[in-house]
């Protein structure tokens, strides 16, 4: 059983190129202002083992991941994330899937204790924000299963789209 979260990349703004070769990248520029913004989407992967989470382990599994941000030095920056792909999924409680109808829920946090949702700002969540530096910043995301699920041996994921405001 493999549980991977994958993040959309994508840069609101008024010009976009596009993609570069595996979808990795977007650069984007707010013609408004006089920054610009690069954001890179990353994985968490829980490396969960068969029998362990898929087979209804009480115990939380935790995960890290990270998201870059590159943006123009002196620039300040808002990173959002959103609820998912997964039907029925929010902000706290984001379910990703393994087709059919196989959920797990799971969440994405700002703090590696867990204690606060990263989203939108929305139903008690945050943001995580930042100044530009022009140089990579990276910023950790900590994933959490919730224990106790019941599910089927399977490869779970979701994409969760990564929003830069700036």
């Amino acid at each position: 059983c493999t549980l991977a979260i994958e993040y959309a990349r994508l840069c609101r703004s008024t010009l976009r190129r596009p993609e570069r070769p595996g979808g990795q990248r977007i650069w984007a520029h707010d013609s408004n202002s006089h920054g610009a913004c690069l954001v890179c989407g990353g994985r968490i992967n829980a490396g969960v083992s068969r029998g362990h989470q898929c087979c209804g382990s009480a115990a939380d599994v935790d995960a890290v991941g990270n998201v870059t941000v590159n943006c123009t030095s002196g620039s300040g920056y808002t990173v959002l994330l959103d609820a998912g792909s997964g039907a029925g999924g929010t902000l706290s409680s984001r379910k990703m899937g393994a087709g059919g109808n196989q959920w797990l829920a799971y969440s994405i946090y700002t703090t590696a204790n867990h204690s606060t949702v990263w989203g939108d700002g929305s139903s008690g969540s945050d943001t995580v924000g930042g100044t530009g530096t022009g140089l990579n910043q990276s910023i950790f995301a900590y994933g959490r299963i919730f224990g106790g699920q019941i599910a089927t041996a399977a490869n779970y994921a979701d994409v969760v789209n990564v929003t830069v405001r700036y």
